[in-house]
């Protein structure tokens, strides 16, 4: 499993896979093997939106019972949280990652506390609550930048740095990001490196030099096997280019974001996707669509506890 969990922080999510499923899928495997291939698979299925994610959550959480190890169970919280996140559920979310917070904090996982207070930063920035995020983001920082946990001390400054472009500091995110996306490249963290490049995209003027870097990028997530959520606000950024661009192709690349985001029950990109779709409708005439993708873009922050304008969230 060691090396599952190298290809992980590699992002090397599709070789991640095989190397544990059939760890999980052998009876005959130590409880503590199975447990950890079961939340390995569990993670790398909810980035990549496999079906199979729900039953290797199930065996993880069966397994969970027999198995006496804290830290290994607040790491299947920290997965089950990540889960909700992206299924909008994210004030669950958000007790997941608190839940298994406390047991790290408990048995001095100093690793894995910086991780969930990482996260439930990321949820409260999604939110809009930037005073929350930002100070969750630099205890962990802080935290692991006292430990020498380069790792988490590069996810939780990308992370500040899309919180900066959201609250309208571009200069500040743009440097964050840039530093961040060498370092992950350095680390040869492919999957991390596309989600830095994204957060730089959120950050610039839509128009023709954005449509080129948004193809480059999705050219990358198909190579390194990113999965849907980098592809599909990709997708959405494509979309937003072109139509800055005056390119009659927004309003279709604009739908296969939304349609990729309903399938993949992936609900903040869905809201995001409807209200860009809403400008471009209102501006192609479609006055009728625009009002109703908007409505159910607002029907979907409400839901998701976002507290501004959902545009906010983008950059």
């Amino acid at each position: 499993m060691a090396t599952a969990g190298i290809r992980f922080r590699q992002g090397r999510y599709d070789q991640c896979w095989q190397t544990a499923e059939p760890v999980a899928a052998d009876p005959t495997n130590a409880v503590a093997a199975r447990f950890r291939a079961h939340y390995i698979c569990q993670l790398v299925g909810t980035l990549q939106g496999r079906d199979e994610t729900p039953i290797h959550s199930a065996r993880a959480l069966e397994l969970a019972e027999d198995f006496d190890n804290p830290v290994m169970v607040a790491n299947l919280y920290n997965n089950l949280g990540i889960a909700a996140y992206y299924a909008g559920r994210w004030e669950e979310s958000v007790e997941l990652y608190q839940r298994g917070y406390e047991l790290r904090e408990a048995s001095g996982d100093i690793t894995g506390s910086v991780m969930s207070l990482n996260n439930i930063g990321e949820v409260r920035s999604d939110q809009q609550r930037f005073d929350e995020a930002q100070e969750l983001f630099a205890t962990a920082i802080r935290r692991s930048e006292a430990a020498g946990y380069e790792m988490i001390i590069h996810a939780a400054r990308s992370n500040l740095g899309r919180l900066f472009g959201r609250m309208g500091n571009y200069e500040r995110a743009r440097e964050l990001l840039q530093q961040e996306l060498a370092a992950f490249r350095d680390m040869d963290s492919q999957v991390f490196a596309a989600e830095a490049e994204l957060r730089l995209l959120e950050i610039e003027e839509p128009g023709p030099e954005t449509v080129e870097k948004a193809r480059r990028l999705l050219a990358d997530v198909e190579r390194v096997g990113a999965g849907a959520t980098v592809e599909i606000p990709a997708r959405r950024l494509l979309a937003v280019g072109l139509h800055a661009a005056g390119d009659d192709v927004a309003a279709a690349e604009i739908d296969r974001a939304i349609s990729m985001a309903r399938s993949e029950q992936l609900n903040f990109e869905l809201a995001l996707g409807l209200a860009a779709a809403a400008v471009i409708a209102s501006a192609e005439g479609r006055q009728h669509d625009a009002d109703a993708a908007r409505a159910e873009a607002d029907d979907l922050a409400r839901m998701l506890g976002i507290e501004g304008d959902i545009n906010q969230s983008v950059g």
